[in-house]
């Protein structure tokens, strides 16, 4: 059943009901971080990584250093303004960005001589080189140049001089699938879980499963699963000593088992 009042609370805060997106990853999480950012190849800009295609998410649960939980995030976005590749910025828009780095005169001592020209002549000549860049490599090039070690920084001044809140992707491969959308989102308030609990008063929070994550169901230990199997095999043990389980819905005959050795071998895979 369609639950109306839902629905217009998720309109309400921003976000699309109409549209699932989907994240893949190989860690289980709870909220989206501005510190993750950039640890990818970052190859359509800065920030959190969507798209409306299940299979393709599935796509970045495994990886060489792949973690032990991976997961798709079923998800809404709150998107506002869109950026993508032929997007250009004001000289005015890209001084204001460069103006919120942390460490500003530091940087642009990389530019000019901050103490004879002075910081505003020095301030101008970076920006213009900046103003032939458009789309994701105007970003990559202003975090890196500007912000490396300030994520946080950076997404909010973007959208604070720009209005810009997400990045819309193109590539070869989606002109072949034209179906298949990609999306980045700048800000973890801008995303969350379909099965999280849409309350207006938490508009700005970064956790995904925002009034949800108290009736998360956690995923079953190693320790728990052996404990369960223990009690089972205990309990279903014949009179001939032999015992039958099942293990993703496949029986096995097990003679004389000796319990150690199965929970060894689980714990061991």
């Amino acid at each position: 059943m369609i639950n109306l009042d839902r629905i217009n609370k998720i309109k309400h805060m921003g976000f699309n009901p109409d549209v699932v997106w989907y994240h893949g990853t190989p860690h289980d999480f709870e909220k989206f971080d501005y510190n993750t950012i950039g640890i990818g190849e970052d190859a359509h800009g800065p920030g959190f990584y969507f798209t409306n295609n299940p299979d393709t998410a599935n796509q970045y649960t495994t990886n060489i250093n792949s973690g032990k939980s991976p997961v798709v995030y079923p998800v809404h976005l709150k998107l506002t303004k869109g950026m993508n590749d032929n997007t250009k910025l004001s000289i005015n828009q890209i001084k204001k960005i460069i103006q919120s780095a942390p460490e500003l005169t530091d940087h642009l001592l990389n530019f000019g001589d901050v103490e004879r020209q002075g910081i505003s002549k020095v301030l101008n000549d970076a920006a213009s080189i900046y103003q032939y860049h458009t789309g994701k490599d105007l970003l990559n090039v202003l975090r890196g140049d500007f912000f490396r070690n300030h994520s946080k920084e950076f997404m909010q001044a973007v959208t604070k001089h720009t209005g810009y809140d997400h990045y819309n992707c193109n590539s070869d491969y989606l002109d072949s699938n034209p179906h298949e959308k990609w999306v980045v989102a700048f800000h973890p308030h801008q995303i969350r879980s379909i099965h999280a609990e849409y309350n207006p008063d938490k508009m700005d929070s970064g956790n995904l499963l925002e009034e949800k994550l108290n009736n998360k169901k956690k995923p079953i230990s190693k320790k728990t699963f052996t404990e369960t199997l223990v009690s089972t095999i205990r309990k279903k043990r014949g009179n001939d000593g032999r015992t039958e389980i099942k293990i993703n819905g496949k029986s096995t005959i097990i003679v004389n088992p000796h319990v150690r050795d199965i929970t060894t071998e689980y714990n061991n895979k």
